[in-house]
């Protein structure tokens, strides 16, 4: 069985920059986050709670069902990310979704066998995604602190230690990434 990566962290980070030459150096496939083909249709975060909590579900689902058909995949955001726009939607005050759909994340992430966590403040934060193009990004660091803040204490709550790497700050370049992440879950 090949390996299993999912790559976290907050908007502007770098994780499609690293999951798809990840993907290629390990042979496996690429997945990308598909969440803003939900989330990005105007108006969807103003929509009632129950919907929201519906259309998160139905997220993961999808997410899951794309990667249980990969034997070995890099995953752009998991549901480690999932759950922390989750949070920061406002839906923990619906305690009993919340209560499941938090399970459902935590036992999600079981099938990796890597979750790689790129840290908040390294690179520049710039208002497109290079790779699309879109204009989706939110600009203020402080909100992507929170963000990446939430999602790493996530990933430690729900992952072993020995199965989570954390890109240093200090890295910022595309190919030190890879090489740096490549080392830690292929030490030679």
């Amino acid at each position: 069985m090949g390996l299993r990566v999912a790559i976290c962290g907050s908007g502007g980070v770098g994780k499609t920059t690293l999951a798809v030459p990840l993907a290629r150096q390990l042979r496996a496939t690429y997945i990308p986050e598909h969440f803003e083909s939900f989330f990005d249709r105007p108006g969807k975060f103003r929509s009632p709670p129950p919907i929201l909590a519906e259309l998160f579900n139905e997220v993961l689902e999808r997410k899951r069902a794309e990667e249980q058909a990969q034997e070995s995949y890099v995953v752009d955001r998991s549901p480690i990310d999932l759950f922390n726009l989750w949070l920061a939607q406002g839906l923990a005050l619906r305690a009993e979704d919340t209560k499941r759909f938090h399970a459902n994340c935590r036992d999600y992430c079981a099938a990796y066998d890597f979750v790689v966590i790129l840290p908040w403040g390294a690179l520049p934060l710039v208002p497109s995604d290079h790779v699309t193009g879109r204009q989706r990004r939110v600009l203020n660091p402080w909100v992507q602190l929170s963000a990446h803040a939430s999602i790493a204490g996530l990933a430690r709550m729900w992952i072993e230690p020995q199965r989570i790497v954390e890109l240093p700050a200090s890295i910022t370049d595309a190919q030190e990434r890879l090489g740096f992440v490549m080392g830690r879950i292929r030490p030679s």
